[in-house]
């Protein structure tokens, strides 16, 4: 028994050596390795969003994680899902709630640990989800001209968002016209054209329609 564990024992005794000091020399790496602290962005993320409700508040995207571990540790690359997520499962109604952002951060690398966030708390009011229909405006002709007769289709769209943020919107707008589309040479011009159109609130979307056909009459502007 003696000589089968001797024989165990020395069997690829030069690699079972190599290995063990590798592994010392991790060990030791790993060890005295300096902890560094560094700043890294996340996405904010929502989840079990309520239905029927909206963010009414200006709310943030990312946020600032000041993060400490290893410098190996702290590669932008290991922070690709590490994310704030904010859980809406307990508001069934409008409410305003503020969620401390340094609880609701998940995915950190290992041998990483969080030293706060900037902003470190996030309020969110949520608000009803609200539908609403409004007229087309069209923008203003190029300098020198004017509409004799303009024609939208078309004239009105579907815009939605928190309500609040949707009652503030009284019309949507259309691109201005290309003043490369007129010829100028004539006095008065039948154009058609297609335009886009926006809501300058970002909080409000736009459903029905994101083009209109306008057929526009147009005239030089006589001194």
């Amino acid at each position: 028994m003696m000589r089968r564990a001797a024989a165990l024992i020395t069997h690829n005794v030069l690699w079972k050596l190599l290995s063990f000091a590798a592994a010392v020399m991790l060990w030791v790496a790993l060890v005295d390795s300096p902890e560094l602290t560094t700043s890294v962005p996340v996405s904010v993320e929502f989840r079990n969003y309520p239905e029927g409700l909206d963010i009414g508040s200006q709310s943030v995207d990312r946020v600032q994680v000041q993060v400490r571990g290893p410098r190996e540790a702290l590669s932008a690359s290991n922070f690709d899902r590490t994310a704030a997520v904010i859980d809406l499962s307990s508001i069934r109604q409008p409410a305003e709630r503020t969620f401390d952002l340094g609880r609701s951060i998940v995915g950190l690398p290992p041998r990483v640990s969080i030293v706060r966030t900037v902003p470190s708390q996030l309020r969110i009011r949520l608000e009803r989800h609200l539908t609403r229909e409004v007229p087309i405006r069209l923008a203003r002709p190029p300098e020198g001209w004017r509409f004799v007769q303009a024609e939208v289709t078309p004239d009105t769209a579907i815009i939605s968002g928190p309500e609040s943020q949707v009652k503030q919107v009284d019309y949507v707008q259309t691109d201005p016209l290309d003043s490369g589309t007129i010829d100028l040479a004539g006095d008065d011009k039948l154009i058609h054209a297609k335009l886009h159109a926006f809501v300058e609130n970002p909080r409000v979307r736009i459903e029905s329609v994101s083009t209109v056909d306008a057929k526009l009459l147009i005239e030089r502007i006589r001194d």
